[in-house]
């Protein structure tokens, strides 16, 4: 059996351009094929009542996003709250 190699340079990180805001990413690049693999990006915001998140795979076979608006106190999360999804299994 032929074995397979991959070689991949992986690299992530967070801001946070405020207190409230947050901005993270993740990331590869693979060398045997040159080209990036699978990316993540999410975006989060505390609007102090309220949490709102975003997140995005725009590249790779798990392509995907994720919108989440929800209230902050825990005794009304399961209340108010809007999730708008998008699934990788769409694209197929």
């Amino acid at each position: 059996a032929e074995k397979n190699h991959t070689q991949t340079l992986n690299f992530n990180g967070t801001i946070s351009p405020t207190p409230n805001w947050n901005i993270s990413f993740s990331s590869g690049f693979d060398m045997k094929l040159l080209k990036l693999t699978q990316t993540q990006i999410n975006i989060s915001r505390n609007l102090h009542c309220f949490n709102f998140s975003f997140n995005w795979v725009p590249l790779g076979t798990c392509k995907s996003y994720s919108f989440r608006i929800a209230v902050t106190s825990s005794m009304l999360a399961d209340i108010l709250k809007y999730d708008k999804r998008s699934s990788y299994w769409d694209n197929q």
